[in-house]
């Protein structure tokens, strides 16, 4: 306890060590960084709306749940066993304290926030992870199935639940293409569905632990299997197809335009800068600050138009309900397209095969 000070100091001076010199250069760089970056970015996301992010005090906790699926069942013996004892003897459980409130205080601070982003609590998982995973581990070499088998019935009658449920799924009208994966994806789901209810619920019948728990695991990487395939059928935000279809076509002197819009992984897969026209969000701020530079990349629609139409092939992407916005006429030959994304080319005799 003598020592506490002494550590805490040694802490902060380590900590701004590393991070102060980054913030002491750009800040000299750029005059108005402290005020975008702590007032704008952190001051004023959190206690206004004024990034449009606003979600009510709720929306995070089905998130953590959901994410700790389906191991959040196990989470009240998780804590009964690692909390035993109360304050009084969080001594003896220092650490499982110090895990609990972590992930309390991750929750209840982005819950306060009037900004709300799933990934804002990606940081409660790591320590919801060693807590759930110290007690099944416990319950693993103990084969203390009485402790368990309460939960591991309830979780397999909502296994049965999401079996049913799956079997009378129907696609989305909204996602059309979703239609032609969802028997193969219903046959994988619920295929690992009634296996893991059957260990489940053999477990349950020879009051073995590891079998209940060998059921659970078994829904968990059938969830994940299909949350795997859901993702990469519903991926519309992705520009990698479009990006794969674009990179062997391009030459040194052609450019590539987004129009009202910027997928950031785009540059990445190109390996290479593109044009941005009529879109600035969150990156107005580092537009306005350094203008010379960013007029080469940022353009204006009429900008675009004029370079549209240099010599050259010129590729462009944009939402596919916008092309006629953008080519009311004798509009350019459409190469691909990809969920909500279109590619089109100034180029006619570039279309794909």
């Amino acid at each position: 306890k003598s020592l506490f000070p002494a550590y805490l100091i040694v802490g902060i001076a380590l900590f701004l060590a590393i991070a102060a010199p980054w913030h002491i250069l750009a800040a000299r760089a750029n005059h108005d960084f402290l005020w975008f970056y702590f007032v704008h970015e952190h001051f004023l996301r959190f206690t206004t709306t004024i990034h449009g992010r606003y979600e009510p005090w709720w929306y995070l906790l089905p998130c953590v749940i959901g994410g700790l699926f389906p191991w959040i069942f196990f989470s009240w013996q998780a804590l009964s066993s690692a909390l035993k004892g109360g304050w009084k003897a969080r001594q003896e459980n220092s650490v499982a304290w110090f895990l609990v409130i972590w992930i309390v205080f991750i929750v209840a601070f982005f819950s306060k926030s009037q900004s709300k982003l799933i990934p804002y609590v990606l940081p409660v998982f790591p320590a919801a992870a060693v807590l759930l995973g110290s007690c099944l581990g416990r319950i693993w070499e103990q084969r203390s199935a009485l402790t368990i088998r309460k939960t591991a019935i309830g979780f397999g009658g909502v296994a049965v639940a999401l079996t049913v449920g799956l079997l009378f799924y129907k696609a989305p009208k909204s996602h059309p293409e979703f239609a032609g994966h969802l028997t193969m994806l219903k046959v994988v789901l619920a295929s690992g569905f009634v296996a893991s209810i059957a260990v489940i619920f053999t477990g349950v019948r020879k009051r073995a632990a590891r079998t209940m728990l060998t059921g659970v695991a078994t829904t968990g990487v059938t969830l994940l299997i299909g949350a795997n395939l859901i993702g990469s059928i519903y991926d519309s935000g992705s520009t990698k197809s479009l990006a794969m279809v674009m990179k062997p076509r391009l030459n040194a002197g052609d450019e590539v335009y987004c129009l009202m819009l910027y997928p950031q992984d785009l540059p990445l897969y190109l390996e290479r800068m593109v044009k941005v026209v009529d879109y600035k969000g969150e990156l107005e701020f580092g537009i306005n600050a350094e203008p010379e530079i960013s007029s080469r990349y940022f353009l204006s629609q009429a900008q675009f138009m004029a370079e549209w139409k240099n010599p050259g092939t010129h590729y462009a992407i944009l939402r596919k309900w916008e092309y006629a916005k953008w080519f009311p006429e004798d509009g350019p030959s459409k190469i691909a397209e990809k969920g909500r994304y279109l590619l089109v080319t100034n180029h006619p005799a570039d279309k794909a095969p």
